[in-house]
């Protein structure tokens, strides 16, 4: 089967007529019956962007289905070995959940302690500017006593 055959089959599947393909698609009149041995890029955008269900490999080599697969069909797809795999998908995406989970432990608990050591800090700076301002005070009062005389 060649393309031009593959696009009637296309174009039975989607009820619509050659001339109403090609006005959809913005492709000028008789473009599909001017097909030789294939198609040009300009034209197949055309096609994807109007029916994105339409598999283009299939209309240009018949490789694949006609139509590309639902989400729900390739789910349906999913074969013995498969779920195999995906087995050990879901036993490693829980070994590193359990890690994370660790991980996530281990910063809360960093964090934890950087904030008690922040506070630590505030309660330590509070206690130097008191200490400062009594020495200021006592420096002022020895200041103020060597000027007086003894009598």
């Amino acid at each position: 089967m060649n393309i031009k055959d593959r696009f009637k089959v296309l174009l039975s599947e989607l009820k619509i007529g050659q001339g109403k393909f090609e006005e959809i698609c913005g492709m000028g009149n008789g473009t599909i019956n001017n097909i030789k041995l294939g198609i040009s890029s300009p034209n197949l955008e055309k096609i994807m962007n109007v029916f994105p269900q339409v598999n283009i490999e299939w209309l240009i080599s018949g490789r694949g289905e006609m139509f590309k697969m639902s989400p729900v069909q390739e789910v349906k797809k999913i074969n013995v070995e498969d779920s195999v795999g995906m087995k050990e998908v879901f036993t490693q995406m829980g070994k590193l959940i359990d890690t994370n989970a660790k991980q996530q432990h281990r910063i809360d608990e960093q964090s934890q302690r950087i904030d008690e050591q922040s506070k630590k800090i505030d309660e330590l700076q509070e206690e130097n500017r008191k200490i400062r301002a009594r020495l200021t005070e006592v420096q002022g009062d020895r200041a103020a006593g060597a000027g007086t005389i003894a009598v």
